[in-house]
């Protein structure tokens, strides 16, 4: 009888391990890695498209020159940032991208690395953004608007020249003759887009990667999140 009574235990305690409801399993590891994948993927693919952009508009200047008018040259040549900036750019959005991809295909596996791989991406990515937003609002755009006014000033003292040696010419086969004209004079520098469009729309695309900063390092480091990161494995 008591043999019986002490083997009856353990199938007891099994039947209330059986009736005990399983473990859910979190879902916002999928979320936040799947987002990542995806800004991630985006990252590459802007940042190369960006740098063989700026190489394809370069050669198309040049072959164009000859069809295009100073005004217009001078528009378009000033809104392309120096070699120097876009290689620089471009080489760092690559890196930031594939860290932040690395980053997100661990998470979606749960993997605990994902938490030093994505802390990392997003202190770089700080750094880089408030790099990059500094020098192009110092540097890089106050250029291209002196470049801009650079080559404006020079294609409106060509348009003078060319107009005072067409009424020269005027003048001395008639008296009578009106002074013709050179065309539209250049259109004035706008302080819009030379200078203060660039700069909302970096602010707007900071706004934007802050946010995203944020999110992360409250899934990455917030309480609970981090203890359930810290019981995956390698």
């Amino acid at each position: 009888m008591t043999d019986n009574l002490s083997m009856s235990a353990p199938e007891t305690g099994k039947v209330r391990d059986l009736d005990q409801p399983p473990v859910k399993r979190t879902s916002w590891p999928t979320v936040i890695g799947i987002l990542g994948i995806i800004f991630g993927s985006l990252g590459v693919l802007s940042s190369l498209c960006g740098f063989f952009v700026g190489i394809f508009l370069k050669s198309m200047l040049a072959s164009l020159s000859g069809e295009m008018s100073p005004e217009e040259m001078a528009q378009i040549t000033a809104a392309i940032p120096d070699g120097a900036y876009v290689v620089v750019a471009s080489a760092t959005g690559v890196l930031l991208a594939i860290l932040l991809l690395v980053g997100s295909i661990s998470l979606v596996k749960r993997r605990a690395s994902c938490r030093m791989m994505l802390n990392a991406y997003v202190a770089l990515g700080v750094v880089w953004m408030v790099a990059s937003f500094t020098w192009n609002i110092t540097v890089v755009y106050p250029e291209m608007q002196q470049r801009q006014a650079e080559l404006v000033e020079q294609s409106q003292q060509s348009a003078k020249e060319g107009a005072s040696q067409k009424d020269d010419a005027n003048a001395s086969t008639s008296a009578d003759s009106a002074p013709a004209s050179s065309g539209e004079a250049p259109a004035p520098i706008d302080p819009f887009n030379s200078q203060i469009h660039p700069a909302v729309s970096e602010g707007c695309g900071s706004i934007f990667g802050i946010a995203w900063f944020v999110i992360l390092l409250i899934f990455m480091n917030g309480g609970r999140y981090r203890t359930e990161i810290e019981s995956w494995r390698d």
